[in-house]
C-alpha cells in the first residue's frame, strides 16, 4: 500500500502541461525497462532488489521536470540551477525530489495522500 501510494504521488509530480516529460512518459520507461530486463534473462545476473532499484528509478526518472533542460537552466540562471550549482542540475532535482518524497519531507506525517 505504501509502494502505490508513493507512486501515485510521484506520478502527480509529472506535470501533465510538459509535452514530452510526463506521466506517459515515465510509464513509457518503466515499461522499456521492463522489457529489457525480460528480454536479457539469466544473462544478466540481477536479484529482486536490483530489479526493484530499476525499475524504480525509472519511474522518478524524470519527476518535476519543468520543461527546459539543464542548459537553459543553467543560462538563466534559475532557482535550480543556482540550488545545484550549475552541476546536473534537473538531475539532482528529480533524484532530490523523489527522496523527499519519500522520506516525507514535504510534509512531517510522511508523504502527501495522493488522490484516489
Amino acid at each position: 500500500e505504501k509502494l502505490c501510494d508513493y507512486l501515485r504521488v510521484i506520478e502527480q509530480d509529472y506535470k501533465e502541461t510538459n509535452p514530452y516529460h510526463n506521466p506517459i512518459h515515465a510509464a513509457d520507461v518503466v515499461q522499456t525497462m521492463h522489457t529489457l530486463i525480460q528480454m536479457i534473462g539469466d544473462s544478466f545476473p540481477t536479484n529482486k532488489v536490483d530489479i526493484f532499484s530499476i525499475l524504480l528509478a525509472a519511474a522518478v526518472h524524470d519527476v518535476k521536470h519543468p520543461g527546459e533542460n539543464n542548459s537553459f537552466q543553467a543560462n538563466a540562471r534559475t532557482d535550480l540551477a543556482l540550488l545545484y550549482n550549475d552541476c546536473s542540475i534537473l538531475e539532482n532535482r528529480h533524484i532530490a525530489h523523489a527522496f523527499q518524497v519519500m522520506l516525507g519531507d514535504e510534509d512531517q506525517n510522511g508523504w502527501r495522500s495522493p488522490p484516489r
